[in-house]
């Protein structure tokens, strides 16, 4: 049968020591010292070789895998086998995916496979005899026609047309040129079909006026009609994902088409905090619009960037470019800003004329009057309830609440202003003379989550659990009006209903 062909024909002397003690005399270890960079890519590849047959095992076998402890295993076991004499290596996905089409999917199967091939490795590889050349390659046959039916035949109905041509051309480029060539060919194209796609994702996330969203600062009546007739004047743009060649200038290409916007922009805030990452080519696109957008008279504001790309984007400007760039940290700040400057330019340009004066003023008749109205209630009820609730001053940034500090009770703003921020330093809420703070605290000593900061001086009435106690008990329906003062304090102050 072996002179047929139809069983191996193997040797059947053992392969273990594979070396002796004797022999690390004949070790040249200049020469070895030389390797150590080709040691390192082989390490780099087996780990590529690793990621590559971990994807494909999940991918066939339709399993999730522990990936960390798959990495630990084959480190070990390359440790290990380094002992011996062993080359490289890692877990083979098509020995894997065969077990799984034949249901050895047990810890049996690595065990019966670890105890052959130590056979094999103490006795030789006579062990082959007993096998004939026809299982083993009707083995593979049976193999290679499964995967080529489940990735060729039938994949289409299920894949995208990209997906699919990859597919293709990675077989096509094995069958005629090798495996390696194979693997090289699906990498590159599927980086480009990567790049491709990318660069048609819209890298704006969220586009706004400054009339359709305000900063959190407390501004005036007056001003706050400014703003709503001004605002559209502020164009925000918050960008996200990673900007690179692919994506930059079609970026770039849709700020410049928004200035060409009715009524044209004379502010452009370009937001960074959801951006990931960008490339040289990505920051040049960006300052070539910084200049064409001060070349054309508009105020670029930027914020939520980081560190690296103001660093970077400082060094693409020219200096006047970059005297004119505006930076703040976050995009309330920024906001903030720019609503400074419409106000100031509408003060400027229309400020001294009558006919200006007199069309704000009637803008804004209405919305003074309720003002008007809610700070006289404020001081009524004040006034009213005074006996119950307790004076406090604050100096320009001390702390009115402090985060995990049980508070006294509710404070009243009675004058000053204050600034609520989250753990972040970011602000989300301007009190003004007239709002209520922590109008839980009235009802028990719990600890604040969110920090108060004075930004001027402030005087503050604290109504604690046992006045607003003593309250209810004495006079019921101060106390009741009290609090829907709270409740709809609460509401306008946050932007609740």
């Amino acid at each position: 049968a072996r002179e047929a062909g139809l069983l191996f024909s193997v040797a059947s002397a053992g392969l273990w020591p594979p070396f002796e003690i004797s022999d690390l005399g004949f070790i040249d270890w200049g020469v070895m010292t030389q390797q150590i960079p080709n040691i390192l890519i082989l390490v780099a590849v087996t780990l590529i070789c690793v990621v590559m047959n971990l994807g494909g095992i999940e991918l066939a076998a339709n399993c999730d895998l522990d990936w960390n402890h798959e990495f630990k295993a084959a480190g070990w076991a390359n440790a290990l086998t380094g002992v011996g004499g062993a080359p490289p290596g890692c877990l083979i996905a098509l020995t894997s995916i065969r077990n799984s089409l034949f249901g050895a999917m047990t810890r049996l199967t690595g065990l019966v496979t670890a105890l052959t091939l130590g056979i094999v490795l103490l006795t030789g590889d006579a062990l082959l005899k007993l096998f004939p050349v026809h299982l083993i390659a009707g083995v593979l046959l049976f193999l290679g026609m499964q995967m080529v039916d489940e990735w060729l035949a039938r994949s289409w109905r299920k894949l995208v047309f990209t997906d699919y041509a990859a597919i293709v051309v990675v077989f096509l480029t094995i069958v005629v040129f090798g495996f390696l060539e194979g693997v090289g060919v699906g990498m590159l194209f599927t980086s480009a079909i990567f790049v491709i796609s990318l660069s048609r994702t819209d890298m704006i996330e969220n586009r706004y006026t400054l009339r359709e969203r305000q900063s959190r600062k407390m501004r005036p009546i007056p001003d706050r009609a400014i703003l709503l007739a001004e605002g559209q004047l502020a164009q925000a743009h918050e960008l996200r994902g990673y900007l690179f060649f692919g994506t930059a200038y079609r970026l770039a290409d849709q700020l410049r088409l928004s200035l060409r916007d009715d009524p044209f922009p004379q502010f452009m805030l370009l937001g960074f905090r959801n951006v990931s990452g960008f490339d040289f080519s990505a920051v040049n696109a960006l300052a070539r619009f910084i200049r064409a957008a001060n070349t054309e008279g508009v105020t670029v504001v930027i914020f939520g960037a980081s560190d690296r790309l103001t660093s970077t984007l400082g060094s693409e400007l020219p200096k006047e470019a970059l005297q004119e760039l505006v930076m703040e940290v976050d995009a309330d700040h920024a906001i903030e800003k720019c609503e400074d400057m419409i106000i100031e330019n509408w003060r400027c340009e229309f400020g001294q004329e009558r006919s200006g004066r007199q069309q704000l003023l009637e803008r804004v008749v209405e919305d003074l009057e309720r003002h008007l109205e809610r700070m006289a209630m404020f001081e009524q009820l004040i006034q009213e309830i005074e006996e119950y609730l307790e004076p406090r001053t604050y100096s320009p940034g001390e702390s009115i609440v402090a985060p995990g500090v049980p508070q006294e009770g509710m404070q009243l703003l009675q004058d000053g202003r204050a600034s609520q921020h989250d753990a972040t330093g970011n602000r989300l809420v301007q009190f003004a003379a007239g709002d209520v703070i922590e109008p839980g605290s009235a009802f028990g000593t719990a600890a604040a989550n969110l920090a108060t900061i004075a930004e001027a001086p402030c005087r503050t009435l604290v109504l604690t659990p046992a006045g607003k106690e003593r309250l209810a008990r004495s006079d019921p329906k101060r106390a009741l009006e009290l609090f829907e003062y709270a409740l709809a304090n609460v509401a306008s102050t946050r932007g609740i209903g």
